[in-house]
């Protein structure tokens, strides 16, 4: 029976030196896989975003009290959805980390002339070529080479206009006037859309609709605006959008194909289908 007894003790002592040993790796790993992220700290400290592509453009993102801003090359909101896909690159862990000497050959990893470079706050990293196995790709950051999953380089060679918010009014302004071409303009007094020259009866529920479709409407997509963009096309209206805060003129050019919204002082101008512009310049949202 003792016999017994201290043969059953060994057998449990052996099984916890097991689960102490199975347990002291694991925190090991789960150590090593936080230490090993490309991201030195947590997404939200990160205050500043700079890309910098091997075509030589330079995109400045910046976190204010607002949210994400564009600070270069225009002052824009940020589309704040796409961003995170890009920090979302630096969070996951790598596949295989190395050290890279001083006297590396950076051109066998595609590093010699990066295609695109990304600073987030004061940690820089350089994309390079893509490694001889499918959808893996060189990353160099410091003295540190690493292999990642290939990300969607697109994000980072598309341009500013990527990040661009494709809102056409800021997030959560309520407006109070808009002036609109084909129609009177309307204003907002005591909680109630009215023409500014009362020559008609006004649907609220019409007025309400129309104000709603400015408030939640997507251009296509923005881009920049450049001196020649209306050589072939007449500018036909303005367009006026007042709120307690501010207010945004556009220009409006259209074709048979598309209408563009322009915004002269921001050198930029958002694109809409003739659909899409129908319905926020008129009262029915019905469209032929």
């Amino acid at each position: 029976m003792n016999s017994r007894n201290g043969l059953n003790l060994g057998l449990l002592l052996l099984l916890l030196v097991l689960v102490a040993v199975v347990y002291v790796d694991w925190q090991g790993q789960s150590q090593d896989e936080t230490s090993a992220k490309l991201l030195p700290f947590a997404p939200e400290d990160v205050q500043s975003i700079v890309i910098e592509s091997v075509e030589g453009e330079r995109v400045q993102l910046q976190r204010d009290a607002q949210g994400w801003q564009m600070r270069a090359p225009h002052e824009l909101a940020v589309d704040e959805v796409r961003l995170q896909k890009v920090l979302e690159v630096f969070t996951a862990v790598p596949l295989q980390r190395y050290p890279l000497a001083a006297d590396a050959d950076l051109a066998q990893y595609g590093l010699e002339r990066p295609q695109v470079s990304v600073q987030l706050n004061d940690q820089r990293y350089e994309f390079g070529s893509v490694t001889g196995l499918a959808q893996r790709r060189y990353l160099r950051h410091g003295d540190q080479l690493y292999v990642i999953v290939e990300p969607e380089l697109a994000m980072f060679t598309a341009g500013w206009a990527f990040f661009a918010d494709r809102r056409l009014l800021p997030p959560a302004v309520e407006l109070t006037a808009l002036q609109l071409p084909g129609l009177a303009e309307l204003t907002l007094v005591d909680g109630a859309w009215h023409w500014a020259e009362a020559t008609q009866p006004l649907a609220q529920d019409d007025a309400v609709g129309l104000v709603l479709r400015w408030q939640q409407a997507q251009a296509l997509r923005v881009s920049a605006l450049r001196v020649d963009d209306a050589a072939d096309v007449v500018v036909e209206e303005s367009l006026l959008l007042r709120w307690a805060q501010g207010e945004r003129h556009f220009l409006l050019l259209r074709d048979e194909y598309e209408w563009r919204l322009q915004l002269p002082e921001l050198a930029v101008q958002y694109h809409l289908s003739p659909a899409q512009g129908a319905r926020l310049t008129q009262l029915s949202e019905s469209v032929e």
